[in-house]
């Protein structure tokens, strides 16, 4: 694994995607109440614990199918990170950005309808209002975080700076690859 091989925009795929990883266990929406569950129709109302009491629900409480969608975003772009890492050639990795980007753009969709869509569809009694936590937050930047990553990342021609010998892939060599000449065409 070579590190040197990632740009800005592989770096910024890598670490979006773990920060994904990460917001799916944090609070994403929050309700103030005695709330202890998420039923069909809404919050389901618990014991009292007091007078200001709030209740919070992660990704993986609220959302069904979403939550798995995004965790495996997360993961794709960690892989993708790790190929280009590894790879000895540009390719996987440009092939790999590539693939990941619609499934980025549906699921940055799907994240921001959810993030301003879904406190108001917990349907709690109207003297509660659902607030959205800094996990829905970072959710959202990080699913933007991917998707931009993956632009930036195929978006990088790998060329190397002025005076700088690199690879194909661009990692720094000591000496140029001597470029193997064939022969021409006979003369006609």
């Amino acid at each position: 694994m070579n590190l040197q091989r990632l740009r800005v925009g592989e770096w910024i795929l890598g670490v979006s995607g773990a920060v994904l990883l990460i917001s799916l266990f944090l609070p994403w929406w929050s309700l103030d109440g005695d709330w202890i569950d998420l039923g069909p129709g809404g919050p389901v109302e618990g014991a009292d614990q007091g007078p200001g009491v709030e209740t919070t629900w992660s990704a993986w409480q609220v959302l069904s199918v979403a939550d798995v969608l995004l965790a495996l975003l997360g993961l794709l772009a960690i892989v993708v990170w790790t190929i280009v890492a590894r790879a000895s050639a540009a390719g996987p990795g440009i092939t790999g950005e590539a693939l990941l980007a619609p499934f980025a753009v549906v699921m940055s969709i799907v994240v921001l309808v959810q993030v301003l869509g879904t406190p108001g569809a917990l349907e709690a009694p109207p003297p509660f209002d659902p607030t959205v936590e800094y996990g829905a937050w970072l959710g959202l930047l990080s699913t933007l975080g991917v998707l931009a990553g993956v632009l930036v990342g195929m978006r990088d021609e790998r060329l190397s700076r002025p005076g700088e010998l690199t690879d194909q892939t661009g990692a720094p060599v000591s000496a140029p690859v001597a470029v193997e000449t064939l022969p021409g065409p006979p003369p006609a």
